[in-house]
Protein backbone atom coordinates (compact mmCIF):
# COMPACT_ATOMS: atom_id res chain seq x y z
CA UNK A 1 0.00 0.00 0.00
CA UNK A 2 1.43 3.41 -0.77
CA UNK A 3 0.63 5.97 1.72
CA UNK A 4 1.11 9.68 1.11
CA UNK A 5 4.11 11.47 2.81
CA UNK A 6 3.47 14.73 4.98
CA UNK A 7 6.30 17.63 5.86
CA UNK A 8 5.93 19.84 8.29
CA UNK A 9 7.73 22.81 9.40
CA UNK A 10 8.20 24.08 13.21
CA UNK A 11 10.36 27.03 14.88
CA UNK A 12 10.28 24.86 17.82
CA UNK A 13 12.67 22.03 18.62
CA UNK A 14 9.84 20.23 20.35
CA UNK A 15 7.17 20.79 17.21
CA UNK A 16 4.76 21.44 19.85
CA UNK A 17 4.14 24.53 17.48
CA UNK A 18 3.56 23.37 13.84
CA UNK A 19 3.48 26.30 11.19
CA UNK A 20 3.05 24.57 7.88
CA UNK A 21 2.18 21.41 6.71
CA UNK A 22 3.01 19.66 3.24
CA UNK A 23 1.05 16.91 1.83
CA UNK A 24 2.52 14.40 -0.90
CA UNK A 25 -0.18 12.11 -2.12
CA UNK A 26 0.78 8.58 -4.55
CA UNK A 27 -0.66 10.80 -7.47
CA UNK A 28 1.96 13.37 -6.88
CA UNK A 29 -0.45 16.10 -6.05
CA UNK A 30 0.50 18.89 -3.57
CA UNK A 31 -1.10 20.26 -1.05
CA UNK A 32 -0.03 22.98 1.60
CA UNK A 33 -1.15 24.64 4.87
CA UNK A 34 -0.17 27.31 7.28
CA UNK A 35 -1.49 28.08 10.12
CA UNK A 36 -3.50 31.43 10.03
CA UNK A 37 -1.80 32.87 13.00
CA UNK A 38 1.37 33.01 10.23
CA UNK A 39 -0.93 34.70 7.58
CA UNK A 40 -0.29 38.48 7.13
CA UNK A 41 -2.11 38.99 4.47
CA UNK A 42 -5.33 36.97 3.93
CA UNK A 43 -6.16 37.51 0.70
CA UNK A 44 -2.88 35.55 -0.59
CA UNK A 45 -1.39 33.22 2.25
CA UNK A 46 0.97 31.92 -0.46
CA UNK A 47 4.01 34.57 0.27
CA UNK A 48 3.86 33.45 3.68
CA UNK A 49 4.27 29.88 3.18
CA UNK A 50 6.92 30.34 0.80
CA UNK A 51 8.47 32.22 3.31
CA UNK A 52 8.25 29.91 6.60
CA UNK A 53 9.15 26.84 4.25
CA UNK A 54 12.55 29.14 3.54
CA UNK A 55 12.79 30.02 7.23
CA UNK A 56 11.38 26.52 8.75
CA UNK A 57 13.57 23.22 7.54
CA UNK A 58 11.08 20.91 6.18
CA UNK A 59 10.55 17.48 8.68
CA UNK A 60 9.48 14.43 7.37
CA UNK A 61 6.81 13.00 9.24
CA UNK A 62 7.28 9.86 11.10
CA UNK A 63 6.46 7.17 13.83
CA UNK A 64 8.16 9.28 16.47
CA UNK A 65 6.77 12.34 15.66
CA UNK A 66 3.74 11.36 17.42
CA UNK A 67 4.87 8.27 19.48
CA UNK A 68 7.41 10.20 21.31
CA UNK A 69 7.60 8.86 24.32
CA UNK A 70 8.38 5.23 22.88
CA UNK A 71 10.58 3.36 25.57
CA UNK A 72 10.85 6.15 28.06
CA UNK A 73 6.87 6.84 28.87
CA UNK A 74 6.26 9.18 31.48
CA UNK A 75 2.92 8.27 33.55
CA UNK A 76 -0.05 10.49 32.74
CA UNK A 77 -1.50 11.76 36.14
CA UNK A 78 -4.83 11.78 34.83
CA UNK A 79 -4.69 8.15 33.43
CA UNK A 80 -2.89 7.36 36.75
CA UNK A 81 -5.89 8.72 39.42
CA UNK A 82 -8.16 7.02 37.04
CA UNK A 83 -6.90 4.04 37.33
CA UNK A 84 -6.18 4.65 41.37
CA UNK A 85 -9.90 5.36 41.31
CA UNK A 86 -10.84 1.98 39.38
CA UNK A 87 -9.09 -0.28 41.61
CA UNK A 88 -10.66 1.43 44.70
CA UNK A 89 -6.81 2.94 45.85
CA UNK A 90 -8.38 6.31 45.39
CA UNK A 91 -12.00 5.94 46.85
CA UNK A 92 -13.77 7.36 43.81
CA UNK A 93 -16.90 8.56 46.88
CA UNK A 94 -14.69 11.36 47.88
CA UNK A 95 -16.38 14.61 47.39
CA UNK A 96 -14.31 16.64 44.52
CA UNK A 97 -11.09 13.78 44.88
CA UNK A 98 -9.69 14.06 41.20
CA UNK A 99 -9.96 17.46 40.95
CA UNK A 100 -8.38 18.31 43.80
CA UNK A 101 -5.49 15.83 42.77
CA UNK A 102 -4.97 16.75 39.88
CA UNK A 103 -4.62 20.29 40.84
CA UNK A 104 -1.88 18.96 42.58
CA UNK A 105 -0.29 16.80 40.59
CA UNK A 106 -0.15 19.14 37.44
CA UNK A 107 1.61 21.79 39.93
CA UNK A 108 5.55 21.95 40.13
CA UNK A 109 7.37 21.84 43.61
CA UNK A 110 10.70 22.68 44.29
CA UNK A 111 11.34 19.23 46.62
CA UNK A 112 9.99 16.07 46.80
CA UNK A 113 8.77 17.24 50.50
CA UNK A 114 6.68 20.61 49.08
CA UNK A 115 5.14 17.94 46.93
CA UNK A 116 4.26 15.70 49.79
CA UNK A 117 3.27 18.54 51.46
CA UNK A 118 0.43 19.43 49.26
CA UNK A 119 -0.65 16.18 48.60
CA UNK A 120 -1.65 16.15 52.47
CA UNK A 121 -3.22 19.60 51.93
CA UNK A 122 -5.85 17.64 50.86
CA UNK A 123 -7.03 16.38 54.86
CA UNK A 124 -7.32 20.25 54.91
CA UNK A 125 -9.01 20.69 51.81
CA UNK A 126 -12.03 17.88 53.62
CA UNK A 127 -11.43 19.57 57.01
CA UNK A 128 -12.67 22.68 55.79
CA UNK A 129 -15.20 22.15 53.16
CA UNK A 130 -16.54 18.47 53.74
CA UNK A 131 -15.74 18.03 57.60
CA UNK A 132 -18.22 15.60 58.30
CA UNK A 133 -16.67 13.42 55.69
CA UNK A 134 -13.19 14.09 57.24
CA UNK A 135 -14.33 13.23 60.25
CA UNK A 136 -16.09 9.87 58.84
CA UNK A 137 -13.59 8.83 56.41
CA UNK A 138 -10.07 9.53 57.93
CA UNK A 139 -8.49 6.48 56.10
CA UNK A 140 -10.34 6.55 52.99
CA UNK A 141 -8.70 10.52 52.51
CA UNK A 142 -5.24 9.07 53.88
CA UNK A 143 -4.74 6.51 51.25
CA UNK A 144 -5.71 9.18 48.67
CA UNK A 145 -3.12 11.12 50.31
CA UNK A 146 -0.56 8.44 49.89
CA UNK A 147 -1.65 7.64 46.19
CA UNK A 148 -1.25 11.47 45.44
CA UNK A 149 2.62 10.87 46.78
CA UNK A 150 3.34 7.88 45.09
CA UNK A 151 2.01 8.99 41.37
CA UNK A 152 3.65 12.51 42.08
CA UNK A 153 6.97 10.77 42.22
CA UNK A 154 6.25 8.70 38.91
CA UNK A 155 5.34 11.73 36.82
CA UNK A 156 7.70 14.56 38.06
CA UNK A 157 11.63 14.76 39.51
CA UNK A 158 11.58 18.17 41.47
CA UNK A 159 15.75 18.36 41.36
CA UNK A 160 15.96 18.24 37.65
CA UNK A 161 12.95 20.09 37.40
CA UNK A 162 10.38 17.84 35.69
CA UNK A 163 6.82 18.30 36.39
CA UNK A 164 4.06 16.50 34.84
CA UNK A 165 4.14 19.52 31.99
CA UNK A 166 7.95 19.05 31.06
CA UNK A 167 7.86 16.10 28.88
CA UNK A 168 4.60 16.40 26.16
CA UNK A 169 3.24 13.05 24.74
CA UNK A 170 2.07 13.61 21.44
CA UNK A 171 -0.47 10.69 20.66
CA UNK A 172 -3.91 11.58 21.47
CA UNK A 173 -4.25 15.27 22.19
CA UNK A 174 -6.67 15.39 25.98
CA UNK A 175 -3.31 15.44 27.91
CA UNK A 176 -0.86 17.43 25.20
CA UNK A 177 -1.77 19.19 21.69
CA UNK A 178 -0.89 15.78 20.07
CA UNK A 179 -2.95 15.90 17.09
CA UNK A 180 -4.44 19.16 17.45
CA UNK A 181 -0.89 20.27 16.50
CA UNK A 182 -1.98 20.32 12.96
CA UNK A 183 -5.34 19.51 13.36
CA UNK A 184 -6.24 22.48 15.23
CA UNK A 185 -8.99 23.92 12.28
CA UNK A 186 -6.52 26.52 12.43
CA UNK A 187 -4.30 25.06 9.14
CA UNK A 188 -5.59 26.25 6.25
CA UNK A 189 -4.46 25.75 2.45
CA UNK A 190 -4.17 28.30 0.09
CA UNK A 191 -7.34 26.97 -1.53
CA UNK A 192 -9.00 27.84 1.65
CA UNK A 193 -8.97 23.81 3.08
CA UNK A 194 -9.42 23.43 6.68
CA UNK A 195 -7.74 20.55 8.12
CA UNK A 196 -10.35 18.63 10.06
CA UNK A 197 -10.75 18.85 14.21
CA UNK A 198 -14.09 16.49 13.69
CA UNK A 199 -13.80 13.51 16.27
CA UNK A 200 -14.88 10.72 13.64
CA UNK A 201 -12.49 11.39 11.59
CA UNK A 202 -10.20 9.07 13.77
CA UNK A 203 -12.36 7.45 16.10
CA UNK A 204 -15.57 6.55 17.48
CA UNK A 205 -17.13 9.64 20.00
CA UNK A 206 -16.20 9.83 23.76
CA UNK A 207 -18.25 7.71 26.06
CA UNK A 208 -18.73 7.99 29.63
CA UNK A 209 -18.64 5.36 32.39
CA UNK A 210 -16.45 2.51 33.61
CA UNK A 211 -13.28 2.11 32.44
CA UNK A 212 -13.49 0.37 29.32
CA UNK A 213 -10.84 -0.09 26.90
CA UNK A 214 -10.36 2.78 23.85
CA UNK A 215 -13.26 3.00 20.90
CA UNK A 216 -15.63 0.23 23.30
CA UNK A 217 -18.99 1.64 22.63
CA UNK A 218 -21.61 0.74 25.84
CA UNK A 219 -24.59 -0.77 24.78
CA UNK A 220 -26.76 -0.02 28.56
CA UNK A 221 -24.65 3.72 29.18
CA UNK A 222 -25.61 6.54 27.74
CA UNK A 223 -24.21 9.89 29.05
CA UNK A 224 -23.40 13.10 27.65
CA UNK A 225 -19.55 12.10 26.43
CA UNK A 226 -18.61 15.81 28.09
CA UNK A 227 -19.80 16.06 31.66
CA UNK A 228 -20.39 20.10 30.95
CA UNK A 229 -22.42 21.17 27.62
CA UNK A 230 -20.02 22.59 25.97
CA UNK A 231 -21.27 25.72 23.99
CA UNK A 232 -20.09 28.92 22.12
CA UNK A 233 -16.14 29.25 22.22
CA UNK A 234 -15.93 26.03 24.43
CA UNK A 235 -17.32 24.07 21.97
CA UNK A 236 -14.61 25.31 19.23
CA UNK A 237 -10.93 25.52 21.66
CA UNK A 238 -9.13 22.21 21.73
CA UNK A 239 -9.55 19.69 24.95
CA UNK A 240 -5.78 20.14 25.54
CA UNK A 241 -6.54 23.92 26.68
CA UNK A 242 -8.71 23.13 29.55
CA UNK A 243 -7.02 19.42 30.61
CA UNK A 244 -3.32 20.42 30.06
CA UNK A 245 -1.24 17.01 31.44
CA UNK A 246 -5.22 15.79 32.40
CA UNK A 247 -5.82 19.08 34.69
CA UNK A 248 -9.88 18.98 35.13
CA UNK A 249 -11.14 22.56 35.08
CA UNK A 250 -13.50 23.16 38.10
CA UNK A 251 -17.33 23.32 36.44
CA UNK A 252 -18.01 26.70 37.68
CA UNK A 253 -16.76 29.86 35.31
CA UNK A 254 -16.19 32.45 37.91
CA UNK A 255 -13.64 29.48 39.35
CA UNK A 256 -12.04 28.61 36.13
CA UNK A 257 -12.39 32.67 34.85
CA UNK A 258 -10.21 33.42 37.87
CA UNK A 259 -13.18 36.11 39.13
CA UNK A 260 -13.93 37.32 42.26
CA UNK A 261 -17.23 35.73 43.31
CA UNK A 262 -17.48 38.74 46.25
CA UNK A 263 -17.43 41.38 43.44
CA UNK A 264 -20.91 43.20 42.91
CA UNK A 265 -23.12 41.43 40.08
CA UNK A 266 -21.49 38.13 40.71
CA UNK A 267 -24.86 36.29 42.31
CA UNK A 268 -26.01 36.82 38.78
CA UNK A 269 -26.45 33.85 35.81
CA UNK A 270 -23.62 35.08 33.24
CA UNK A 271 -26.40 34.64 30.59
CA UNK A 272 -27.91 37.77 32.34
CA UNK A 273 -25.35 40.02 30.23
CA UNK A 274 -23.38 37.58 27.99
CA UNK A 275 -26.27 37.07 25.61
CA UNK A 276 -25.26 33.54 24.07
CA UNK A 277 -23.82 30.55 26.29
CA UNK A 278 -20.24 30.43 26.41
CA UNK A 279 -19.68 33.48 24.06
CA UNK A 280 -18.45 36.89 24.95
CA UNK A 281 -19.94 38.89 22.87
CA UNK A 282 -23.01 40.38 21.95
CA UNK A 283 -23.97 41.69 25.57
CA UNK A 284 -26.51 43.06 26.93
CA UNK A 285 -26.26 47.20 27.60
CA UNK A 286 -25.91 47.91 30.99
CA UNK A 287 -28.82 50.67 30.56
CA UNK A 288 -31.65 47.42 30.54
CA UNK A 289 -31.31 47.25 33.95
CA UNK A 290 -29.47 50.83 34.78
CA UNK A 291 -31.97 52.70 33.20
CA UNK A 292 -31.27 55.64 35.76
CA UNK A 293 -27.87 56.85 36.37
CA UNK A 294 -27.08 58.60 40.16
CA UNK A 295 -25.13 61.63 40.83
CA UNK A 296 -21.85 62.36 39.15
CA UNK A 297 -22.63 59.65 36.37
CA UNK A 298 -24.35 62.34 35.03
CA UNK A 299 -21.96 65.05 34.73
CA UNK A 300 -18.90 66.03 33.01
CA UNK A 301 -18.38 63.56 30.01
CA UNK A 302 -19.36 60.38 32.09
CA UNK A 303 -22.44 60.52 30.42
CA UNK A 304 -21.11 60.08 26.93
CA UNK A 305 -18.21 57.54 28.61
CA UNK A 306 -18.96 53.83 28.20
CA UNK A 307 -19.77 52.13 31.19
CA UNK A 308 -16.45 49.61 31.18
CA UNK A 309 -14.49 52.92 30.98
CA UNK A 310 -14.51 53.17 34.70
CA UNK A 311 -15.59 49.96 35.64
CA UNK A 312 -14.05 46.88 34.53
CA UNK A 313 -15.98 44.08 33.82
CA UNK A 314 -16.76 41.51 36.23
CA UNK A 315 -14.87 43.56 38.91
CA UNK A 316 -17.60 46.60 38.67
CA UNK A 317 -16.47 48.44 41.77
CA UNK A 318 -14.02 51.78 41.31
CA UNK A 319 -11.19 51.09 43.20
CA UNK A 320 -8.00 53.41 44.19
CA UNK A 321 -6.88 55.45 41.61
CA UNK A 322 -5.61 54.14 38.44
CA UNK A 323 -9.20 53.51 36.63
CA UNK A 324 -10.12 57.60 37.06
CA UNK A 325 -6.39 58.98 36.00
CA UNK A 326 -6.81 57.10 32.69
CA UNK A 327 -8.65 59.79 31.74
CA UNK A 328 -7.75 62.78 34.78
CA UNK A 329 -4.26 62.33 33.98
CA UNK A 330 -3.86 65.60 35.30
CA UNK A 331 -5.29 64.82 38.46
CA UNK A 332 -2.32 62.46 39.61
CA UNK A 333 -1.01 64.72 42.14
CA UNK A 334 -3.96 65.59 43.34
CA UNK A 335 -4.54 64.50 47.19
CA UNK A 336 -2.61 61.14 45.82
CA UNK A 337 -2.82 58.22 47.27
CA UNK A 338 -5.99 59.07 48.60
CA UNK A 339 -8.63 56.90 46.44
CA UNK A 340 -10.70 59.05 44.40
CA UNK A 341 -14.29 58.31 45.62
CA UNK A 342 -13.04 59.23 49.07
CA UNK A 343 -13.88 62.80 48.05
CA UNK A 344 -16.08 62.41 44.51
CA UNK A 345 -19.11 59.92 45.58
CA UNK A 346 -21.40 58.87 42.47
CA UNK A 347 -23.76 57.23 43.80
CA UNK A 348 -24.95 60.78 45.48
CA UNK A 349 -23.81 63.23 43.25
CA UNK A 350 -20.56 64.90 45.98
CA UNK A 351 -18.08 65.94 45.08
CA UNK A 352 -14.99 67.98 46.47
CA UNK A 353 -16.02 71.01 44.20
CA UNK A 354 -19.52 71.05 45.58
Amino acid sequence: MTLQTVDYGSADPNAQTIDWVRVIRPDGSVERFIASDQVTMPDDATPDLEHLQQAEPARRMDCLDCHNRVGHPLPSPRREVDLAMSDGRIDATLPQVKAQAMAILTAGYPTLGAADAAAASLRDFYRLRYPEVADARTVAIDDAVTEVQLIYRLAATPEMKVTALTYPDNLGHTDFPGCFRCHDGRHVSTKGKVLSTECSVCHTMPERGPLMPLGTISSDRKLPWHPVELQGKHARILCNQCHSAGYRPPSECAECHKMDTAAPMMSMACTDCHQKVGEAKPLTSCRECHDTLPGLHKKGGHPDSACTDCHKPHTWKVTGRDRCLECHSDMKEHNAPKPCTECHDFRKGRSAKN
